[in-house]
């Protein structure tokens, strides 16, 4: 039987306050109502501190790692006055030399017509009025085209785009830049003297000359000079990147030797007319006009729109350049 004379104790209602963000107000009143169901000499039931302050206001999320794993990406805007980044991109068959800043062709060219096939290395292309759809593209292991006058050479420059790069001719500091490698040596291969073999240059020396071969007694005028049977000589005329070790840190092939290379600066010689400039010597060339890089073929009058008059031949080619981007 139940002992009647104990007092019964009231049902202990718990009363547990889980949240952290009830207000001081609220809290107070909430341990009112619990005290009042507690019986007499209970322990009161653990409660948060009436002290506790409120959560604090929402705020907007860190950025968090995308789907790919990556961060997403902060802008970021370029300080007032920094300096721009140089441009170094160049085209495929371009090197970027970066003094003075400047996208030229590894190799010299050969020419390809509106259909993709090349033109005949070995015969004079035709004159510029005629050259739409001529373009100069530079590869290893093609025989480069020749017989080229100046005029010619810029019409094939002019008429090449690229990865949509617009190109044309050398200045003739470009060249020389180019040619003389980091180094800036008087050879592409880092000497300021010539080393046999290297470049394709001094063979067929005076009375061997190739144009005395076909023409015992030449007048080395300019029908004899383009003659396609000169450059078709076994041991003349090298393909491109033929001669390995003719190149320079840039990787530059040829710039010496092989045939020489039109550029699109004029210069004046003593009678005051416009002279066209070919650079670089050829696989002929005997270091009669200085040697190396500083080889140069100045003598010829620049006459534009008259393709009879201005200079061409076997020995005289194309290289283009053309502007980073």
């Amino acid at each position: 039987m139940r002992d009647l004379t104990r007092p019964t104790a009231r049902r202990r209602r718990v009363c547990t306050i889980r949240s952290s963000g009830v207000a001081a107000f609220a809290l107070a009143t909430a341990l009112l109502a619990c005290g009042r169901d507690r019986p007499d000499g209970a322990a009161p039931t653990p409660t948060a501190s009436a002290t506790e302050s409120a959560p604090p206001a929402p705020t907007a999320p860190a950025p968090t790692a995308s789907a790919t794993g990556s961060a997403p990406p902060v802008a970021t805007t370029a300080a007032p006055g920094a300096p721009a980044q140089p441009r170094t991109t160049c085209p495929a068959d371009m090197a970027f030399v970066p003094d003075p800043g400047v996208c030229i062709q590894r190799w010299e060219a050969q020419l390809l017509q509106a259909d993709g096939t090349p033109h005949d290395p070995y015969q004079v292309p035709p004159p510029p009025s005629q050259m739409d759809g001529l373009t100069a593209r530079a590869r290893k292991g093609v025989v480069p085209q020749a017989y080229v006058g100046r005029d010619q050479a810029e019409a094939a420059c002019r008429n090449t785009r690229r990865d949509g790069f617009p190109y044309r001719l050398c200045s003739k500091d470009e060249w020389q830049a180019g040619c003389r490698g980091p180094a800036r040596k008087l050879f592409p291969y880092g000497t300021s003297y010539r080393i046999e073999g290297r470049c394709n240059t001094h063979k067929f020396p005076d009375d061997q000359h190739l144009v005395r071969r076909f023409y015992p007694d030449p007048k080395w005028s300019t029908s004899e000079l383009n003659d396609p049977r000169i450059n078709r000589v076994a041991g003349g005329l090298a393909r491109t990147g033929e001669y390995r070790e003719c190149t320079n840190a840039y990787g530059l092939f040829d710039m010496v030797g092989n045939v020489q290379e039109w550029v699109g600066t004029l210069q004046p010689n003593r009678a005051g007319q416009e002279v066209a400039v070919a650079m670089g010597d050829h696989y002929m060339g005997q270091g009669k006009n200085y040697e190396g890089c500083d080889a140069r073929d100045a003598y010829h009058p620049y006459v534009p729109d008259h393709f009879d008059k201005n200079q061409r031949d076997y020995s005289r080619g194309i290289r283009c350049c053309a502007d980073p981007q």
